[in-house]
């Protein structure tokens, strides 16, 4: 299938194939019967790195995957990932929304 590919590239990819795989991930997680295996690949880490490194556009493609792969059975897995404080930052880019 598509994913082990996309994964690959979400690790080692340029700034804009990282980009572009984040997103093809997040158009197949809307699929509800892969969404557990999109997360069984190990997509968040990449995608948490993406968030907090990548390009505007890699942040929007990745921010848009962990939303799709979203659910109540998943959040805490998105949360154990470390996930919350990148996405929080995207939507309030001063530091005052983030330090704790």
């Amino acid at each position: 299938g598509a994913l082990p590919p996309l994964v690959a590239l979400l690790h080692a990819g340029t700034k804009q194939g990282k980009a572009n795989a984040a997103m093809a991930i997040a158009e197949r997680a809307n699929d509800e019967s892969t969404g557990e295996l999109i997360l069984e690949a190990g997509v968040l880490p990449p995608l948490v790195a993406l968030l907090r490194a990548g390009t505007e556009h890699g942040k929007a493609s990745a921010a848009y995957a962990i939303s799709e792969l979203a659910d109540p059975p998943t959040c805490a897995l998105i949360v154990e990932a470390s996930a919350l404080l990148p996405l929080i930052a995207l939507i309030c880019p001063s530091r005052a929304c983030t330090d704790t």
